[in-house]
């Protein structure tokens, strides 16, 4: 399960399992979709990719990658942000800032 972290400093961080320490959400969402475009990448791009996950991997303390891509796509929507109105699309947790209606 992802969790949405608020810091000190008012910094929202988020935490995927596996993670040691949060990161930012711009960062997280890199690291999703990555997995997510590997499905269908190139082998080329497929090592880039690999390249780019393991390095986030390490910087926040994950092991081996143990995130399915069904999670990876199920954790992209908690992320998504509905800051600037609209309808939520989906059954499941969401970010949702704004007024009830």
């Amino acid at each position: 399960m992802a969790a949405l972290v608020n810091s000190a400093d008012g910094r929202k961080y988020v935490m995927l399992p596996g993670m040691t320490r949060g990161a930012e959400i711009s960062e997280v969402k890199k690291f999703l979709q990555n997995k997510i475009d590997w499905m269908s990448a190139s082998a080329s791009k497929k090592a880039s990719l690999n390249i780019e996950n393991e390095k986030f991997r390490s910087t926040y303390g994950m092991g081996a990658d143990t995130i399915p891509y069904e999670d990876a796509v199920r954790y992209m929507q908690f992320l998504k942000r509905y800051k600037k109105g609209g309808l939520v699309d989906y059954t499941g947790m969401a970010w949702v800032d704004g007024t009830k209606s």
